[in-house]
């Protein structure tokens, strides 16, 4: 509680009742704070008049040793008198047998700091400690460097010319982030670090605890991660060679969606390299998150700290915190690039920049990442891997693996969580499937349907030889292939069917995926699909959407849309998968760019027969070998797809005859033909889109 009141000399002041002091006489340091306090009394006399409310009567009583009610009462000028005796009597305290000091003498030794840069420092944390002295300073923010260098150089009695250098952007305490602009804060350390220095650790690492801290080795090795098999050779290499020469400026970004892996990646990288790895934490010693500016300016500290450090690694996650693209509205180390720029290009510690969304980094930062690796949904045989490792750490029976949930497109933290949670539950073999469904649909994932009958290849109709074509694919890194027949057929299967077995990640877009209403929309959607897929499978859907006759063409986006479409085709490194209802809707232009054309059709009367027999078995009713053949003849039509709408009609309700099988199919087969086959929506012509 303020009181406020009035004194002889006119000057506004302000008593406060304290509960309790942050400093008193017995305190090993309070010769310091006294010393210190002194001299900004004495120096800022009458300066304080103007904000005597931030000094207040406890704080003046302490350290002017006022002892009667009398001597508190004094006038300011009498207390300036008083304060001039006492700082006369005194001389600057001895270091002694405390924390603070052996603290400074450690980050003197490693940043390199002066006798000048370690004065500043320990005032700095005195400030930061006792509000006594930071009172002192309290209207000091907005003055200029040359002023605030000349009253430090008092305090300190040092040198003038020395302080300002100190304080400048490019010296030692603020190049390493461990003083913050006096400019802007004041004469104010990295928070946290205040009340570090001032505290005993036995370990030198335990001083800087609250900025950065070391992370424990992973328990993986980089085998879990086979499909990032040559960035990881190429990394190793790459950090290894910036530690042997020294080479500055090593910045390498992982970015991707959460859950995807990137700090587990990062961790098994610097096992697999036996590095020291030391995280800059996004959270202080209470769990509150802290601030970029200071996240960026711890980072400088620990690149200062580590410099001399055999195989040393930093890793800084939440870039975006950091690396933000600027905005007006969101000013912070955007004002600071030029410092920034610098700092990276100069870092000698090699470091690791975890973000999940790389296009809110500025441009100008992401120039200098000297490698950068994009983290998406690992291929299944990958997930498969997680999820059993998983599964073995959790205790779960080997015989309940779900392995369906892979077809879920789950992250590895999913997988993870996912096993986690049925630990915990520990449901039945009868409940485990309602349980895993459950959980994926409350996450928004999509619940796959396991399948009765495993995919086939040889249930598939097509003219060409598809075992054969899936082992000539697997000795080439490109192909293109156009898939063309009715719906249903298997082609959307048989993409799917390639990725695992060439072990190549798909990514699977459709025609609602790529067009856009708005100019050069589709063009930069098209690209973006080429570009994720690099290396992998594109397997683009209902192609006739976005590959019409240029010729018939009404709109000049639509040609434009086309040309992109053919110029990414040439360029693009991996396997392209091209699928149509319609091939003669097709530009001319196109077909020329493919390796193989497929023709898939419904079903002969063979596969039909062997359909029939391993579904009749699936559903355990009796069909003879004799009667597969003939009724067989009567589902003419028959197509893949129609396997997949009886199983999802039939989850919870089986089958009790052949008969009833046969008539559910040859239902499936009429509504299917029946069906108009107008195209709606985005696969409707194009001229329907506003581009």
């Amino acid at each position: 509680m303020l009181r406020e009141r009035e004194n002889a000399t006119g000057f506004d002041l302000c008593e406060r009742e304290y509960s309790g002091a942050d400093v008193y006489p017995g305190d090993p340091l309070w010769p310091w704070i006294q010393y210190f306090g002194l001299k900004l009394f004495v120096l800022r006399g009458r300066d304080l008049g103007y904000t005597w409310w931030t000094f207040g009567k406890e704080d003046a009583r302490q350290l002017l040793e006022l002892e009667t009610p009398k001597q508190e009462n004094w006038s300011d000028e009498r207390k300036l008198r008083h304060g001039r005796q006492l700082l006369s009597e005194r001389s600057r305290p001895s270091k002694k047998r405390h924390p603070l000091f052996k603290n400074l003498s450690r980050l003197a030794s490693r940043l390199g700091l002066s006798e000048v840069e370690q004065d500043i420092v320990l005032l700095a944390a005195l400030c930061d400690t006792y509000s006594l002295l930071d009172n002192l300073l309290e209207d000091t923010i907005d003055w200029g460097l040359d002023r605030f260098a000349s009253l430090l150089a008092s305090v300190l009695d040092n040198d003038m010319a020395a302080i300002h250098r100190a304080l400048l952007p490019n010296s030692v305490l603020r190049g390493s982030g461990l003083l913050l602009d006096v400019q802007r804060k004041g004469l104010a350390l990295l928070p946290g670090l205040g009340a570090q220095l001032l505290q005993k650790h036995e370990e030198e690492s335990d001083l800087f605890a609250p900025l950065f801290q070391t992370v424990a080795p992973s328990e993986l090795g980089l085998d879990a991660f086979p499909h990032l098999e040559q960035h990881s050779a190429l990394l190793t290499r790459l950090i290894q060679g910036a530690w042997r020469g020294k080479h500055p400026g090593v910045h390498i970004h992982l970015h991707g969606a959460p859950g995807t892996g990137k700090t587990e990646y990062a961790r098994a990288l610097a096992s697999s390299l036996q590095a020291s790895l030391v995280e800059v934490r996004s959270q202080n010693m209470q769990q509150e998150p802290i601030e970029g500016d200071d996240r960026f300016h711890a980072y400088a500290l620990c690149q200062r700290i580590l410099a001399r450090q055999v195989r040393g690694l930093i890793l800084f996650d939440e870039v975006e915190d950091v690396f933000y693209d600027w905005a007006p509205w969101a000013p912070r180390i955007g004002r600071h690039k030029g410092w920034t720029n610098r700092l990276l290009e100069e870092a000698q510690v090699p470091t690791i920049w975890i973000s999940n969304n790389p296009e809110e980094i500025d441009s100008a930062y992401r120039r200098r990442m000297i490698y950068e690796i994009a983290f998406r949904l690992p291929p299944k045989r990958v997930r498969r891997q997680i999820l059993r490792h998983h599964w073995e750490n959790h205790a779960l029976p080997a015989d309940s693996l779900p392995e369906f949930v892979l077809e879920a497109d789950l992250q590895p933290r999913d997988l993870r969580q996912l096993a986690t949670a049925l630990q915990l539950v520990q449901p039945t073999a009868e409940e485990q499937l309602k349980v895993i469904t459950q959980m994926l649909r409350q996450r928004g994932h999509r619940v796959p349907t396991p399948s009765k009958i495993p995919f086939d290849l040889h249930l598939i109709e097509c003219e060409q030889d598809l075992p054969k074509l899936l082992q000539e694919l697997s000795d080439t890194e490109d192909a293109r292939i156009l898939l063309q027949g009715p719906p249903g057929t298997g082609k959307t299967a048989f993409a799917r069917h390639l990725s695992e077995r060439l072990h190549r990640d798909l990514h699977h877009k459709t025609a609602s995926d790529l067009l856009s209403k708005y100019v050069g929309g589709t063009e930069q959607r098209l690209a973006e699909a080429f570009q994720t897929a690099e290396g992998n499978i594109l397997f683009l859907d209902e192609a006739d959407s976005f590959l019409s006759p240029r010729e018939s063409a009404q709109h000049s986006w639509e040609v434009s849309m086309v040309n992109e479409l053919l110029q990414q085709m040439e360029r693009f490194t991996g396997i392209l998968i091209m699928a149509t209802n319609l091939r003669d809707r097709l530009d001319p232009a196109v077909f020329r760019r493919f390796d193989w054309e497929l023709h898939f059709a419904s079903l002969r009367l063979e596969k039909r027969a062997a359909l029939l027999r391993r579904l009749a078995k699936a559903y355990e009713v009796v069909l003879e070998e004799r009667d597969a053949q003939r009724a067989a003849e009567e589902l003419e039509g028959l197509v893949p797809a129609d396997l997949a709408v009886f199983q999802r009609r039939h989850r919870q309700r089986g089958i009790d005859t052949v008969q009833e099988l046969l008539q559910e199919l040859k239902v499936l087969i009429a509504q299917r033909h029946s069906s108009t086959q107008r195209p709606v929506g985005f696969t409707a012509k194009a001229t329907t889109i506003c581009h």
